[in-house]
């Protein structure tokens, strides 16, 4: 049995608190665009106030730039009055425009995720619309476009990297496919890798152009083969390894058996299915970041993450011989035609 996180509840109260003011101090600050007017170099809180026209007491201001300061967002010279305030290197990096390593994508979409929480309730009530489909133009918008696909990027890249250099087994392979490949930046990461083997990343009609805008940029359009389709109507090329990163995880009971058994039927003989995204452990116990993504699951599309006894289950059930889970610095499972 896991241990209590809270012993009291002041102790409670004070950390969901926290958290709570943490995320808006930083959206505001965003959103406002101090972090744009502090990137040159320190300025007073009369500086700010005029700068921006902001009438809340300057009292009060000393709160909101020192919580930034406790932070780590900006730096302090002095205090209250004599207090100056400028970005920090990290707040430079990640959420100015024209930083090549800026996260504003993804916290764009942290805030879409905010919002989409607000039918939580409702959703735990009265389950999912029947037919749901969380990657339709209704349901998902505009996020299905380059903000969207980066923000993927961003997540995943990382991920990718380890996955493939935590693979020996794909020296012996002479193809693969990613299913829900995006930019196609996990088959890119199999071809610096393997120069030799035929890579292929698999998705929606409506990502072509911003697959074919990355991997141009990245040097390899004409290294990696595109290939559009939907995964649950089309079917794709047969491969030698199949990669599914944080798709089944979008998915039901139902869609993730059929995605599985059409990755089993479409791999060749001998062929490995590689799934990458967090597991919840299987005593459900410590999995904290799998179980937050679990849960943004069910305001985002119509899906669950699952534990490694389930996916063996799922992967057993539609003809693959084994699995095997890897959990060392990335999280996979792997399934044997």
């Amino acid at each position: 049995m896991s241990e209590a996180k809270f012993t009291s509840v002041p102790e409670l109260f004070n950390n969901v608190l926290g958290n709570i003011v943490n995320i808006e101090v930083l959206k505001t600050a965003v959103n406002m665009g101090f972090f744009d007017f502090l990137k040159t170099g320190f300025r007073s809180i009369e500086e700010i106030k005029h700068a921006f026209e902001l009438k809340a007491p300057t009292r009060n201001l000393y709160d909101f730039f020192d919580k930034m300061f406790f932070l780590g967002l900006l730096e302090r010279q002095g205090i209250e009055e004599t207090a100056l305030y400028k970005n920090s290197h990290s707040t430079n990096m990640l959420f100015l425009k024209e930083s090549p390593k800026n996260a504003l994508n993804l916290f764009n979409l942290c805030k879409e995720v905010q919002k989409r929480f607000e039918n939580f309730e409702t959703i735990l009530k009265e389950g999912f619309k029947k037919d749901a489909d969380p990657f339709s133009e209704k349901l998902f918008g505009e996020n299905l476009t380059r903000e969207f696909l980066h923000s993927m990027k961003d997540i995943n890249e990382k991920n990718f990297e380890l996955t493939v250099s935590n693979l020996p087994l794909l020296k012996d392979c002479k193809t693969m496919i990613d299913i829900g490949g995006a930019l196609g930046v996990l088959a890119l990461k199999v071809k610096i890798s393997y120069p030799e083997m035929h890579c292929i990343s698999f998705d929606l009609p409506c990502v072509a152009e911003y697959s074919k805008e990355y991997l141009e940029k990245e040097g390899f359009l004409n290294k990696i083969e595109i290939s559009f389709g939907d995964f649950f109507k089309d079917e794709w090329p047969k491969t030698d390894i199949t990669f599914m990163g944080n798709i089944l995880h979008d998915w039901d009971y139902e869609k993730k058996i059929f995605l599985l058994k059409k990755s089993y039927d479409r791999l060749n003989e001998g062929g490995i299915f590689v799934c990458i995204e967090r597991f919840i452990d299987d005593k459900r116990e410590k999995s904290n970041e799998a179980l937050l993504i679990s849960l943004t699951m069910i305001v985002e599309t119509i899906g669950y993450n699952m534990t490694p006894s389930e996916f063996d289950k799922l992967a057993r059930g539609v003809g693959f011989k084994k699995t095997e889970y890897f959990n060392d610095a990335v999280e996979f499972c792997l399934a044997f035609k």
